[in-house]
């Protein structure tokens, strides 16, 4: 009768106990939760410090790592829900939900502070190898076309003017902004222009206070909430000869008031440099009152073919792919990135392929995305279409080698 007993008690009342628990320690699990939080707070600021320094050496962060920061970022956001959430103490149902969930998040939270702690300046990044200038097969537009090594030669004389702080440079969607932007970059720091050079990729889904965490990031700043008047103050007592990189702008900020970048003008003679992009010349001269304008404009057919046979390589000199292939380079408009996209694609493919590629593009999609030419989204669908077929391809494989084996 005894062991009934037990048995009974086991199944039936042991698991309300257990879920009754949960309401009891509603406010334990809670403050378990929010210290955990905390701790987890202070090992992603560290990793983080680590990952800003390694990228201003030009070194790669290891995926590992930044998979670890984006899932710190998706447990700090469900953390900070559930503390908006206060639930009457009548509310058993939510209570109970909440201190659960809590519990769990507790858990994980504490396994990714563990994996945190074993990042450290070893094991975070690694060299990325330098391209080599003469490799016909892995180019960067600005190693062969003359046109681009021109203007970034033209921006950097124009931030060592004391006369111009503020530079902007404007062209469409595919055009090469920010790859101008790392080479400038490159070009200055080589050149003793600037003691640091911050670049943040601004876009249409940033808000001010990612841009600001970004910032935060390249400064090595260690405090808690972080405002303009913080960075303000942070940048000016570094006394540090700064260039800001602010890339792809939608809209007019003020730059000293929302980030706290001390920018220099007539009346201010210490202070930081601004180089910023936009597809927009009325964001950048109209609404950030840029000081100098740089115009960066699509490739002329000769320095579209030299790009695109630099990237796919010698199967263009069959003289039957030779004249698809520059059908395809003209369809492309002139755009880096679209010449890029089509050159790896088809690299080593078979004819037929080219033949659909250039039928492709010579019907674009038509889009209404601003700055976004029909051009350069057909590449990016023939790319997409390409992976894909590639990756269903390779499924189909594997089945049959399954059914095989």
């Amino acid at each position: 009768m005894d062991a009934v007993v037990g048995v009974v008690v086991e199944y039936t009342i042991g698991p309300i106990l257990h879920q009754l628990g949960y309401l009891f320690r509603y406010n334990g699990n809670i403050k378990k939760l929010q210290e955990k939080h905390r701790t987890l707070e202070t090992t992603k600021d560290t990793v983080q410090i680590l990952v800003s320094q390694d990228k201003g050496k030009g070194n790669a962060i290891f995926n590992e790592v930044t998979k670890w920061l984006d899932n710190v970022k998706e447990v700090s956001d469900m953390t900070k829900q559930n503390e908006e959430l206060n639930p009457s103490c009548f509310n058993f149902v939510k209570r109970h939900q909440l201190s659960r969930k809590a519990k769990k998040m507790v858990e994980d939270i504490a396994e990714l502070i563990n994996e945190g702690r074993q990042f450290n300046k070893d094991n975070i990044d690694y060299p990325v190898p330098s391209s080599d200038i003469n490799c016909p097969t892995i180019p960067t537009d600005y190693q062969i076309i003359e046109s681009r090594t021109l203007l970034v030669e033209n921006i950097k004389d124009a931030l060592a003017n004391p006369n111009v702080n503020k530079l902007g440079v404007c062209g469409m969607a595919g055009v090469g902004k920010t790859s101008l932007l790392n080479e400038v970059k490159k070009l200055v720091l080589e050149s003793n222009l600037f003691d640091r050079v911050i670049q943040v990729e601004v876009g249409q889904s940033k808000n001010v206070i990612d841009i600001q965490e970004e910032i935060r990031g390249a400064l090595n700043m260690q405090c808690g909430k972080i405002t303009a008047s913080l960075l303000q103050t942070h940048i000016t007592e570094r006394k540090e000869n700064i260039l800001f990189m602010f890339d792809d702008l939608w809209k007019d900020y003020d730059l000293e008031k929302e980030f706290g970048i001390p920018c220099r003008s007539e009346s201010r003679t210490e202070g930081c440099k601004i180089l910023m992009t936009s597809r927009s010349r009325h964001t950048l001269t109209n609404q950030m009152n840029i000081e100098k304008l740089f115009e960066l404009n699509s490739l002329t057919k000769k320095e579209s073919w030299k790009f695109f046979i630099a990237i796919v390589g010698e199967c263009v000199e069959d003289g039957y792919i030779q004249q698809i292939a520059k059908d395809i380079v003209n369809e492309c408009g002139g755009l880096p990135i679209a010449l890029k996209i089509m050159a790896k694609a088809l690299k080593e493919k078979r004819v037929e392929i080219w033949k659909d590629a250039l039928k492709k593009l010579k019907n674009p999609v038509v889009v209404n995305t601003a700055g976004v030419s029909d051009q350069l989204y057909s590449c990016l669908q023939f790319s997409y279409d390409s992976i894909e077929n590639g990756l269903q391809k390779m499924g189909r494989e594997g089945k049959v080698q399954k059914e095989i084996d």
